[in-house]
């Protein structure tokens, strides 16, 4: 593993998930600190915001890279479900929007956000 770069808690607080240089995401059950699963190469570059929903009930998790995409994630069973473009410029952050567990809004080094 590289360099964690990113911490995110499920709104459930049963996974911890890190994002990391090495263009990964683990996956940690949090009252065992048991490794669950490992995303990887899940963008062209440094991984290095993450976010779940405020939803307990929701699987997903969403990513945003130094490629310039955010990815949203099934996180049981590692599945891309979208990847997101319109960024010029390395996305910094991603988040939900806390009454929209499908909408995002991600932040860029471009000096823009997308909603």
């Amino acid at each position: 593993t590289d360099t964690v770069v990113g911490v995110a808690i499920s709104h459930s607080e049963l996974i911890a998930a890190t994002s990391s240089l090495d263009r990964t995401v683990r996956l940690y059950d949090v009252q065992t600190g048991r490794l669950l699963n490992i995303l990887r190469n899940v963008h062209l570059a440094a991984v290095v915001d993450l976010a779940f929903p405020d939803d307990a009930s929701s699987s997903l998790i969403a990513t945003a890279s130094h490629d310039s995409t955010a990815g949203l994630w099934d996180v049981n069973t590692g599945a891309l479900l979208a990847r997101l473009r319109g960024h010029q410029g390395p996305l910094s952050q991603v988040h939900f929007l806390h009454q929209h567990v499908n909408r995002l809004v991600t932040a860029s080094y471009d000096a823009r956000i997308i909603i």
